[in-house]
C-alpha cells in the first residue's frame, strides 16, 4: 500500500507528523498552477496500476482528496477538510510558507483557478464508503458541521476532536491510535 499526505494550505508536508509517524509520503497540492490536481491524478492512477493507494488530505489537501477520490476512489482520511474552495478568497494576499518560510502573494486568479478545477459532484459523485474524517468542533476557519451537511459517512468512520483548526500532536496521536485509523489503514 502506498499512503499519501496532502497537506493543507502553504505547506509542503515537510516534517509532517503523518509523514515522520506512519510513513505518509509528502503530496503537495500547488496553488499557484492551474489545473493543480491533474499531475496528482495522474501520478495516482499510475501507481493504482501496481498497489493500493491511501489519502491523507489536512485542510486544503483534504479537499483535494476528496476531488481524487471522486475521480479514482481511493479511500480518503480527511482531517478539518476544506469543502468549500471559493472560501480560500479570504487568503488573498502576500503569503508564507510555513515549511520553507518563502513568501509569494495569493491572488483572486489563484482562488479562480481552485475553483475551476474543483470537479462537478455530479459529474463525480463521491463513493462515502471509502471516506474517513477527523473533525474539530471547534475549527476556526471551517466551520463545524459543514462536512455533515454536505457529505454521509459512516458514523465509525468519523471522529470529532474538541480543539481548532490545527491539530495539537496530542490530537494528532490520537487520530493514529484510534478505530477509525484502523479502519482506514484496514
Amino acid at each position: 500500500m502506498k499512503l499519501f499526505y496532502l497537506p493543507g494550505f502553504n505547506s509542503n508536508g515537510q516534517g509532517n507528523f503523518f509523514c515522520e509517524t506512519v510513513g505518509a509520503e509528502p503530496m503537495p497540492l500547488d496553488v499557484l498552477s492551474p489545473n493543480s490536481l491533474d499531475p496528482l491524478i495522474a501520478r495516482i492512477r499510475d501507481i493504482q496500476k501496481v498497489e493500493t493507494v491511501k489519502l491523507i488530505g489536512n485542510s486544503l489537501g483534504g479537499w483535494a482528496a476528496l476531488n481524487i477520490s471522486r475521480v479514482c476512489n481511493v479511500p480518503i482520511l480527511l482531517i478539518n477538510p476544506a469543502v468549500k474552495i471559493s472560501g480560500m478568497s479570504m487568503f488573498i494576499g502576500t503569503q508564507t510558507n510555513f515549511d520553507t518560510g518563502i513568501e509569494y502573494e495569493f491572488t483572486s486568479n489563484h482562488v479562480d483557478q481552485l475553483v475551476e478545477t474543483d470537479f462537478p459532484f455530479s459529474s463525480f459523485p463521491l463513493n462515502c464508503d471509502v471516506v474517513y474524517a477527523v473533525l474539530s468542533k471547534a475549527d476556526e476557519i471551517i466551520p463545524f458541521g459543514l462536512f455533515d451537511s454536505l457529505f454521509s459517512i459512516e458514523p465509525s468512520h468519523r471522529m470529532e476532536l474538541e480543539g481548532g483548526h490545527r491539530l495539537s500532536d496530542e490530537e494528532k496521536v490520537r487520530v493514529v491510535n484510534s478505530k477509525v485509523w484502523e479502519r482506514f489503514i484496514g
